[in-house]
């Protein structure tokens, strides 16, 4: 018994010293006991010092309270045995966890759940630039580098979940459920993960139920393979001027499926498209964009362009390939299946694409062509059409309109 008493003392003194430790600026290497953590303050971890959490700890934020780390933090949960990061009152919110500088690029999170609230706390601490865009996420990367892995994210009421600002990032199995609040958001921003003039990499993610865009790239290299981005009230994707690539998984059942602006070096191949609200695809001056062999099937309701809107701009160098896609079933005010603007000012190409039994309310099923005058639409279009639209020379109901502009998306 003696002895018993004895080690129940230490590790009594071992969480002491620790809640006393978590009170000030961590400065040296800290692995904190496996326990359960009421915070009223943030951690603070200084660029000397780490921090080790691991799988089975509890730490409930306050209103006060998160993580803000200078030096590397590294969380290392469990299958089964995950570090829980929930939050004391979901209505209120607390704040989350900001990776912050040069000493903190080796940040590792893994088996990590993130539960409710925002971030008024980090939201003011020492971030500039973006309007609150950054800082207020359950996860803020900002000129860092940091590894994210069976994250997950419920119910997060800031702007965005997750946030990487000049940084690069590595996700793997990230999921990010509901939440998100945009009534406060500059335009392009809310999101349930954006990512600002960074470098990420993205494997096997899941967005879903998010008040705002899925994913939002800008001015970044984004890579991603495999991703379900669902039921999100803006854009399930959006690229603004930026490369990657988008390897297999879908959008569904959001406002548009996919939005990209300038956007160059970019390829989407084997991705799902379908049952957006809009239009599923949305292309304003492309440079270099690819879509390979994705179904875009029964989107609806748009003004112009049910299952694809390529604006081609007017500097003369956009480039889109829609390449042995289907464009299928698909729904809009005019231009159900396609709708091609700007031309002359571009090129493009449906090569091996099949558009078929997209219908509107107004004009032209198949593929509307925005221009004053065409000449040789045999040399616009290139392409397999479907042969259910209203019959002409090129098996899909075509048509020419003047100018118009695409709503919010001019």
């Amino acid at each position: 018994m003696p002895e018993n008493d004895s080690v129940r003392d230490k590790l009594d003194h071992l969480v002491s010293s620790a809640s006393d430790l978590l009170s000030s600026p961590i400065t040296k290497d800290i692995t904190l006991p496996i326990d359960e953590y009421h915070l009223a303050n943030p951690i603070r971890v200084a660029p000397s010092g780490s921090l080790t959490i691991l799988g089975g700890t509890v730490i409930h934020r306050g209103l006060k309270s998160g993580i803000i780390a200078e030096g590397p933090i590294f969380i290392k949960g469990e299958e089964e045995n995950e570090v829980l990061f929930p939050s004391k009152n979901n209505k209120t919110g607390a704040p989350g966890i900001l990776i912050s500088g040069e000493a903190a690029k080796s940040s590792e999170l893994k088996h990590l759940i993130i539960g409710g609230g925002n971030d008024p706390i980090l939201h003011r601490y020492r971030i500039k630039g973006l309007n609150g865009f950054i800082g207020d996420s359950a996860i803020n990367v900002v000129d860092s580098k940091a590894k994210l892995e069976d994250v997950q994210i419920e119910d997060w009421r800031g702007v965005s979940s997750i946030s990487f600002l000049r940084s690069k990032g590595e996700m793997t199995r990230v999921q990010v459920l509901r939440g998100g609040d945009i009534s406060n958001a500059p335009k392009y921003n809310g999101a349930g993960i954006s990512i600002h003039q960074s470098t990420v990499n993205i494997e096997n993610g899941l967005i879903r139920l998010v008040e705002g865009q899925g994913l939002i790239a800008v001015e970044s290299a984004v890579f991603i393979e495999n991703i379900d981005v669902t039921e999100c009230l803006g854009a399930g994707i959006v690229y603004s001027r930026s490369s990657g690539a988008i390897l297999g998984g879908n959008s569904r059942q959001n406002g548009i499926g996919i939005f990209v602006y300038e956007g160059f070096d970019f390829n989407i191949k084997n991705f799902v498209i379908k049952r957006n609200k809009k239009s599923g695809v949305v292309l304003v001056c492309p440079q270099e964009v690819v879509l390979t062999e994705c179904p875009i099937r029964s989107n609806g309701r748009a003004k112009y362009g049910g299952g694809v809107y390529l604006d081609l701009g007017k500097e003369g160098t956009s480039r889109a390939e829609i390449l042995g896609c289907e464009i299928i079933g698909n729904s809009a005010k005019c231009g159900g299946g396609v709708v091609i603007k700007g031309i002359g000012n571009g090129t493009y190409s449906f090569e091996g694409t099949i558009i078929d039994r997209n219908t509107v309310t107004e004009k032209v099923g198949g593929v509307l062509f925005e221009a004053s005058k065409i000449g040789n639409l045999e040399e616009l279009f290139n392409g397999t059409m479907g042969e259910e639209n209203i019959p002409t020379k090129f098996g899909v109901e075509v048509g020419i309109t003047g100018g118009f502009d695409y709503g919010p998306y001019k």
